[in-house]
């Protein structure tokens, strides 16, 4: 079944404002590997990411998560 990796974040600079970037993964293996970066302008002007939350998604059902320790 199709897949996609979905991060959402908040950067230092731009308060509550949450940002987000997904990978699709039409034919996912048992282990996949996925990098997400914010880096250039966005790093530059929006600032450090504060904290983020990563899901794994098979159709509209989230089936795995992970929080950095300052996500609300």
């Amino acid at each position: 079944t199709p897949a996609k990796v979905r991060i959402e974040y908040r950067q230092a600079n731009t308060g509550a404002k949450l940002y987000s970037q997904e990978i699709d993964y039409p034919t996912p293996a048992r282990h996949n590997k996925t990098e997400f970066t914010i880096t250039g302008a966005a790093y530059h002007t929006q600032g450090r990411v504060v904290s983020w939350r990563i899901q794994v998604i098979q159709g509209n059902e989230v089936i795995g998560q992970e929080t950095s320790f300052l996500w609300e």
